[in-house]
């Protein structure tokens, strides 16, 4: 018989022999120490947007999509505040709420 790292083995038992009963151990030192053996269970897949998603069948080059990458990680929006707006953009949002405002008048 041999002996490795405390294991008796029978040559004719196979080489598949250690391998049962080192399974066996570590199921028996787990109940011993009341422990569960539990499989870690695959957690939900990151959020990919839809440029990274598998089935993205469109013709952005990885420059590109790195571009969009590097837009989204930024911490803030960089049209946040109407100040940060192009002059003719704020023209624009000013008359459609003077428009809305008009239609619309408030009762006091």
């Amino acid at each position: 018989m041999a002996s490795i790292r405390g294991w008796e083995l029978d040559q004719r038992a196979g080489p598949d022999i250690l391998s049962k009963r080192a399974a066996l151990a570590t199921i028996g030192l787990s109940l011993a120490m009341r422990k569960r053996v539990v499989r870690k269970r695959k957690g939900k897949p990151e959020w990919l947007p839809w440029y990274r998603s598998r089935n993205y069948k469109g013709d952005m080059t990885e420059t590109e999509k790195r571009q969009l990458d590097a837009f989204r990680a930024q911490p803030k929006h960089p049209a946040t505040r109407t100040e940060d707006l192009p002059e003719e953009v704020r023209d624009y949002i000013n008359g459609i709420e003077l428009e809305l405002y008009d239609h619309n008048p408030l009762t006091i």
